[in-house]
């Protein structure tokens, strides 16, 4: 139910090379606190190599979207496909899989 409410924010937001930016930034802040810092399982180093790698792809993936080589349509499709792996991930932990 909020993803529903947060994905079309997320894709105006996308669309706007500004608040693009400011978008990357937290997602990036995001994605270091969850592997390297909240993250016990992992030595740090691994922990770092993962954030280097994820963040690398976010960055790479915001540069295309600047350029025009991701198309809006693309995006939006996207934002639904993020609901679509979700509910794919409840159904594989019902099943025991």
């Amino acid at each position: 139910m909020e993803s529903e409410v947060i994905s079309p924010r997320l894709i105006k937001m996308v669309n706007h090379k500004y608040t693009r930016k400011l978008l990357a930034k937290k997602i990036d802040d995001y994605i270091y606190k969850t592997i390297v810092k909240d993250n016990t399982e992992d030595l740090e180093k691994v922990g770092l190599r993962r954030y280097e790698f994820f963040s690398a792809m976010l960055y790479c993936v915001i540069r295309s979207v600047d350029k025009g080589y991701v198309s809006k349509e693309v995006i939006r499709k996207m934002a639904n496909g993020r609901r679509i792996a979700k509910a794919g991930r409840r159904a594989l932990s019902r099943d025991g899989h």
